[in-house]
């Protein structure tokens, strides 16, 4: 299996989103009821090319540092 390619900074946001979801585990805050403090996956290859498609853009390649 191949090894998930994250920022450095992926790590900490995910320990931060789990920290206000025990904070707010009712969630009251605004927009919290949509989310609840969980990431979406990412968007897969085939709908970034039709986003790019239908918007006219190209998306620049990500470049994680390191």
């Amino acid at each position: 299996m191949a090894k998930s390619i994250q920022p450095a900074w992926a790590g900490k946001l995910r320990k931060q989103l789990k920290r206000a979801g025990e904070k707010d585990s009712d969630f009251s805050r605004f927009g919290a009821d949509g989310h609840k403090y969980r990431l979406k996956p990412p968007a897969s290859e085939e709908t970034i090319a039709a986003f790019e498609t239908r918007f006219g853009v190209s998306l620049p390649e990500a470049q994680w540092p390191g």
